[in-house]
């Protein structure tokens, strides 16, 4: 593209006769950063043009190298020379640059001399966009991603909008990228597809297509790339179709491509992609359906990107990071359908290796929902989500991320599961997710009545191969008013470990179904408790000492008005406890495990000390207490510091 005011596509001295020079003010003798014609003779100087060249609209003006038209229709009537290759046309943006070419298909002017784009090709230089975001320009879009491809280009449009009707196909070795506030307006009477059945078939049913072949022998496109690039819908509800696929790809690269205002469908549906591929910077606002969809119950998601969901051949690892996701789903009645609300941000169906990075919804299904293996990656984060910020389903193994947040999320925080239509062959299992925020699950109260809400969630369910061995640590549990628990482990799990740094208890508790869970805190459990004066008890009268002091207590488990430590984190414990008595002899102490001895010394009667202790399983709520029983006479318990004391370590 060349400016009019831009004196780095001009020379600021002309060597000889026939060179063009175009300027700003031709009364202006010196030359300045506004390109400006500088003690030129006629000789010279061939054609001096001013910047507005409003004069001249109906002039074309010949020098020895290149020809002027004001206006695209004028140039399309040009007889140019053989001898001048250089075609400057003026457009609303500015000028564009084009040269000769026996293949051109930018420009045809009189007598059927081609023309291409002369450096950067432009959407305009193939169509005027007379009003932009009204005059169609899907023909021009197309016919300059074809030409691009064939000289490696990439295809560029200006800050402005681009109306865009019908299916492009672009093909191998070029892209299309936008200049910033550019944008595709996608024409609701374009893309009107309304029986699920289509969304991936119909000839309305997809914006944009960038796949190689699904038939042998399964070439793939290659070197394509998608950037910025935002596609707004001409927001009409109950339209189910794709926006942008790429199956059968090699080294794209998709980046800072948004989607505003789309109804049903799959904005990036990807399969197969191969070399060095990568999306990232991309985001969609406000994609929702109100409307029942007619004809069918399935691929009513809304979902920003879903890779490997529909073929059977998975893509090789690439990288994902970047992407946002706000208002995604189906309400009223396009909710009340089968996978009406299944919309998520992010959705890997299979493969191996990828990395996932920085991943944000707000008002979504899933921010995260993985089904594949051995990635790595996180920091995701939900806001006010319908499901999990992350879920690992379907056989998902081996996967390793770091940072989870969710904030208002109406079911839970993180989830592993089995569930229907997944891996036939194995659990989910060996996952590991580090640093767990959740906060405010349910935050209506609308969901716990029939669901088990948790922060955290493990369910084997399904599919019946069960939810085994993943590892959670670092977790923060703030259920807030409804959630049920901090964590729930349902049917067909075991071995699931779970390290908290703090659990609050739900409407039902803190930990449902524990003895399918390894319960470990990241605080651990140290307790001394000791008696904070002496105190007397009468021959042969069980009696339970009175330990109402903790001089150590990390996760504020002792109730020292009860004098009891109540279990928290059901595990496994080493209970302790020393009684002096000050009168003598005293007799047994015995541990109390809720209200039924579990244990006591082998005591003497001459001895002043009496000691005892125990490794013991013990359940949450479960509450252990420290007894004796005076040999003879009234016996009296000392309360020097050390002297009697109670001890609890764990879990072991």
């Amino acid at each position: 593209m060349s400016k009019i005011n831009d004196t780095t596509d001009y020379p600021v001295t002309v060597p000889a006769a026939g060179d063009m020079l175009i300027g700003t003010d031709v009364s202006n003798t010196s030359t300045d950063a506004g390109g400006e014609t500088a003690n030129f003779t006629v000789a010279g100087l061939t054609t001096h043009v001013e910047s507005n060249m409003d004069a001249l609209r109906n002039v074309a003006l010949v020098n020895a190298l290149a020809t002027y038209a004001p206006t695209r229709a004028e140039a399309l009537l040009l007889n140019v020379p053989a001898a001048q290759v250089v075609l400057f046309v003026r457009s609303d943006v500015g000028l564009l640059d084009y040269k000769d070419d026996p293949a051109g298909t930018a420009l045809v002017t009189a007598g059927g001399r081609t023309w291409s784009p002369d450096g950067t090709a432009y959407i305009d230089h193939w169509a005027d966009n007379t009003s932009p975001g009204t005059t169609d320009m899907t023909t021009a879009i197309q016919a300059g991603l074809t030409y691009c491809s064939t000289v490696g280009k990439v295809l560029h449009g200006f800050s402005e909008d681009y109306l865009w009707s019908q299916r492009i196909t672009m093909p191998s070795n070029t892209g299309l990228k936008l200049a910033k506030f550019g944008r595709i307006i996608v024409s609701a009477a374009g893309f009107n597809n309304t029986n699920p059945a289509l969304a991936r078939t119909g000839t309305n049913s997809l914006v944009l297509d960038m796949s190689g072949m699904s038939v042998s022998p399964f070439t793939p496109k290659i070197n394509q790339s998608l950037q910025d690039v935002e596609f707004v819908y001409q927001k009409t509800e109950g339209r189910v179709f794709d926006a942008v696929r790429a199956n059968n790809c090699r080294n794209l690269k998709i980046k800072g491509v948004k989607f505003r205002d789309f109804p049903c469908g799959i904005l990036l549906r990807m399969n197969r992609l191969s070399g060095d591929w990568s999306v990232e910077d991309c985001a969609a606002y406000d994609c929702t359906n109100t409307t029942a969809i007619v004809g069918g119950n399935s691929n009513l998601q809304i979902t920003l990107l879903s890779l490997d969901d529909s073929t059977s051949t998975v893509s090789t690892p690439g990288v994902i990071q970047n992407m946002r996701g706000y208002n995604l789903g189906n309400s009223g009645a396009g909710a009340t359908q089968a996978n009406g609300m299944q919309s998520d941000v992010v959705n890997i169906a299979k493969g191996l290796g990828h990395t996932i990075r920085n991943v944000h919804g707000e008002n979504v299904g899933e921010v995260v929902d993985i089904f594949a293996s051995r990635c790595m990656g996180g920091n995701f984060t939900g806001v006010n989500c319908e499901g999990s910020t992350l879920k690992l389903v379907h056989g998902a193994q081996h996967n390793i991320f770091f940072g989870v947040s969710g904030i208002g999320n109406e079911y839970q925080v993180l989830s592993f599961s089995e569930g229907n239509g997944g891996n036939p062959t194995q659990a989910t299992s060996f996952n590991q997710v580090h640093g767990v925020y959740g906060e405010n699950v349910d935050r209506n109260g609308t969901r716990s009545a029939v669901y088990g809400t948790a922060v955290v969630r493990f369910d084997g369910g399904g599919a019946g191969l069960g939810c085994t061995d993943n590892l959670v640590t670092g977790l923060v549990a703030k259920t807030g008013p409804y959630a049920k628990y901090a964590v729930l482990a349902e049917s067909d799990t075991d071995r699931n470990t779970v390290d908290f740094i703090r659990a609050d208890a739900g409407s039902n508790g803190t930990f449902a179904n524990p003895q399918k869970l390894n319960l470990i805190p990241s605080t651990k459990t140290r307790v001394s408790a000791r008696v904070g004066s002496a105190h007397s008890f009468p021959v042969s009268t069980l009696t339970k000492v009175q330990f109402n002091y903790a001089t150590l207590d990390l996760r504020g488990e002792f109730n020292t008005s009860l004098n009891r430590w109540v279990c928290e984190v059901p595990s496994i414990y080493e209970f302790g406890a020393s009684v002096e008595f000050a009168n003598a002899t005293g007799g047994p102490v015995i541990i109390y495990v809720n209200g039924s001895e579990v244990g006591r010394n082998t005591y003497s009667y001459e001895t002043e000390m009496m000691q005892v202790s125990r490794t013991l399983r013990v359940g949450k709520g479960d509450y252990v207490e420290i007894f004796v029983i005076a040999s003879s006479g009234t016996r009296s318990i000392v309360s020097t510091l050390g002297r009697s004391e109670f001890s609890v370590v764990g879990p072991l």
